[in-house]
């Protein structure tokens, strides 16, 4: 009698199926963060000040969803053959929660030698809210990875260039002033938002395969 092996996948493994649930609940109770992104369009194109203070204890949790929906979808990008663990899952996770939390350690550092306080604050505001808008859209690259895996990639192509897209056009805004400023915002950009990140998925796929 021949045996079917059942193939290891988001598909078929219901722990991928049960977190994402529960982010998706999260996802719904914080209001789909329409809201955060009701501040961030309206202050796309104008130098806004500070307009949004949250509850310290629920941004603390929209962290850990920041990290948990990124593991998801990463995890989903990386996995090619093997076994599609939720251990590996939670490898994952703690690699991209640590690389956050060092992302936001080093940018308010670099904030306190160059900006004022008042610009350091509305800096490091926009940026989250920036963050949690996109965060706020990856259930849906999530699902389509899920379902239309060409359709889900394109999506998070479009989600990775609009997010440092708006983190540029809030750098410049806030911090222009001649085009070395310019500059310095890229290479902002690249040394702490961007390379961080994708060290950590290399090493990542370094630990899980």
């Amino acid at each position: 009698m021949d045996v079917i092996t059942r193939i290891s996948s988001p598909l078929t493994e219901s722990w991928f199926a049960w977190l994402f649930f529960a982010f998706f609940v999260f996802w719904v109770s914080k209001g789909m963060f329409l809201a955060e992104a009701n501040l961030v369009f309206r202050g796309l194109f104008s130098k806004g000040e500070r307009s949004y203070v949250g509850n310290v204890g629920l941004q603390y949790l929209t962290i850990l969803y920041k990290a948990g929906i990124l593991a998801l979808l990463i995890y989903m990008l990386i996995h090619v053959d093997g076994e599609f663990t939720f251990i590996n899952c939670g490898i994952v996770f703690m690699v991209i929660l640590a690389t956050i939390l060092a992302q936001n350690l080093l940018v308010r550092l670099v904030g306190v030698v160059f900006l004022s306080n008042r610009m350091l604050e509305s800096a490091l505001e926009q940026r989250r809210l920036i963050g949690d808008v996109l965060c706020g859209l990856m259930p849906l690259a999530i699902m389509l990875l899920y379902m239309i895996p060409a359709c889900g990639m394109f999506v998070v192509i479009v989600l990775s260039l609009l997010y440092v897209g708006m983190i540029l056009i809030k750098a410049i805004q806030l911090c222009y002033n001649n085009l070395l400023s310019v500059l310095y915002v890229l290479l902002y950009i690249t040394s702490l938002e961007i390379i961080p990140l994708v060290g950590a998925i290399l090493w990542i796929k370094n630990i899980i395969q």
